[in-house]
């Protein structure tokens, strides 16, 4: 199931992302592996809303700022959001095979892949001390604007080798 590679890669690219001292394999290169590489890109949209809900959690006092850098960030890249929601939902329906109660179990399934990854992210955050926490929630914006959050173009060979392996299913 895509759903364990998806979680170990957001753990893994939320430490690149903000705790880039730490030693985490590099999982910004694809893998060829069309599924992992196909879940990476997912799970790395995922993050940006994941790092907004805790930091508006944690740090109420940045929701605004941060609740406007989220928007605008979904707004600038819409159209790769949209089609990386759309393929995941191809590859559920494809895997479910007609069966609505498998297709609801994967759904499930991602949900609760995403409640997990918020709490381990937010481990990740509180190990790395209350000064670094707000560190990142006061510099979200900053990230949504960056070259680190311009999935379209970080993730292009990902997406190639999950697009080519697609086209022949």
């Amino acid at each position: 199931m895509p759903m364990n590679s998806m979680r170990i890669n957001v753990i893994c690219l939320l430490a690149l992302v903000t705790l880039p001292s730490l030693a985490f394999a590099d999982i910004r290169s694809a893998t060829g592996k069309p599924l992992l590489d196909f879940y990476t890109v997912y799970g790395a949209i995922d993050s940006v809303r994941i790092i907004n809900e805790l930091c508006n959690t944690k740090f109420p006092e940045y929701k605004k700022q941060n609740d406007r850098a989220y928007s605008l960030w979904r707004s600038r890249n819409k159209d790769f959001i949209y089609k990386t929601e759309q393929y995941n939902h191809a590859i559920v329906t494809k895997t479910s095979k007609g069966n609505k109660a498998s297709y609801r179990k994967q759904m499930l399934e991602t949900a609760l892949a995403y409640e997990e990854n918020k709490v381990d992210i937010h481990q990740i955050f509180s190990d790395n001390g209350e000064t670094a926490y707000r560190a990142t929630c006061s510099a979200y914006r900053e990230y949504t604007e960056s070259e680190k959050a311009d999935f379209q173009n970080k993730y292009k060979e990902h997406m190639q080798v999950f697009e080519n392996y697609w086209r022949k299913q």
